[in-house]
C-alpha cells in the first residue's frame, strides 16, 4: 500500500514540476530569505540544494484572483527525486514544511 502511495504521489510531484511553479514576482521574492532560513533552521546540508523557486498560491488557483492565499517555496534536492516545499503566509511566514517523492530530511514529514 505505502509503495502505490509513493508512486501516486511521485506522480504528482512530476506532473507539479512539468507545469513549473510558477515565479513570485515583485513583493513576493522577499519569501526568498524565509525559504533559505527554514533551510537553515532544518539543517539541510547547502550540498543537497539544487534550485529554489516561489509560488504564489492564489484563491481558486486563478492567476487573474487578486487574493493570495499563500506563498511555497520549492526546494529542489540534488539526491532525491521530490522537493522539500515550504508552505508559508502570503506575509512570509512558514506554517509548515513537507518533503515529497522520495525526498526525506529528519524530523520534516513526507507527503
Amino acid at each position: 500500500m505505502k509503495t502505490a502511495v509513493t508512486a501516486v504521489l511521485t506522480a504528482l510531484t512530476a506532473i507539479a514540476m512539468l507545469a513549473g511553479p510558477a515565479q513570485a514576482a515583485g513583493r513576493y521574492d522577499r519569501c526568498e530569505p524565509v525559504v533559505e532560513s527554514e533551510l537553515e533552521r532544518l539543517q539541510v546540508d547547502p550540498g543537497r540544494i539544487g534550485d529554489i523557486s516561489l509560488q504564489v498560491r492564489r484563491y481558486n488557483n486563478r492567476e487573474d484572483d487578486s487574493r493570495v492565499q499563500g506563498i511555497l517555496g520549492w526546494v529542489g534536492l540534488n539526491d532525491c527525486a521530490g522537493r522539500l516545499v515550504v508552505d508559508m503566509t502570503p506575509q512570509c511566514r512558514v506554517k509548515q514544511s513537507y518533503t515529497t517523492g522520495a525526498c526525506s530530511v529528519p524530523g520534516v514529514p513526507s507527503y
